[in-house]
């Protein structure tokens, strides 16, 4: 990785549930000393409780609701404690789907570049792909709550997901493809996945 300024750097980890990006990510943070921010562990907590206290599951992510009243709130959160951090010239990595942004081709220079007024930082997109197979063995495997929906909905889920694509600037985004072609618990480790890493590192 060589940077080519001073500038701090921010990275956006995106790709659909099981796709491995927190995990690439976590990798990614710990090997670059980079502050990582996984949009889960920032909101989970509030997200469980407004979904409470509105009569809806703790798990649900796709009702009306969720995505009308919870949904921009978490992401919002996410990017305002990025922004702390760049400011303060920390480089960040942010972990979270971003399925709704990545088809705006827009966004990127709206909010970071305009709203926020981070003009001056360097900007990566690493785009997690793993095909349905082995995101639906991921999903089944952690077995979260959260996923309930589209494990019980695979097919409307899939369907759904298959019409989203990458429309932010080409130059800013690396293709990532973490299908696992290795067992679980030899995968961190693996020849495969330092490759992989060596691929995303020369981007940077």
């Amino acid at each position: 990785m060589n940077k080519a300024n001073n500038n701090p750097s921010l990275i956006f980890m995106v790709g659909v549930a099981g796709s491995g990006k927190s995990t690439v990510g976590e990798v990614l943070a710990e090997k670059l000393n980079y502050t990582y921010l996984d949009k889960n562990a920032l909101t989970r907590v509030f997200t469980e409780k407004l979904l409470e206290v509105n009569g809806l599951p703790t798990w649900d992510r796709e009702s009306e609701f969720y995505l009308a009243n919870i949904r921009p709130y978490e992401y919002q959160i996410l990017m305002d404690v990025a922004e702390e951090n760049l400011k303060l010239g920390n480089d960040v990595i942010l972990s979270a789907p971003f399925l709704k942004e990545i088809q705006d081709e827009n966004w990127l220079e709206e909010e970071v570049r305009s709203k926020r007024d981070l003009k001056d930082i360097d900007i990566k997109v690493v785009h997690v792909l793993a095909g349905r197979e082995a995101e639906k063995r991921r999903l089944t495997k952690r077995n979260t709550p959260r996923d309930t929906w589209k494990l019980k909905n695979w097919d409307i889920y899939s369907k759904d997901i298959d019409g989203i694509s990458m429309s932010w600037p080409e130059e800013m985004v690396f293709n990532f493809y973490n299908q696992k072609e290795v067992k679980d618990d030899n995968f961190l480790g693996s020849a495969v996945m330092k490759e992989r890493l060596e691929g995303i590192m020369e981007f940077l």
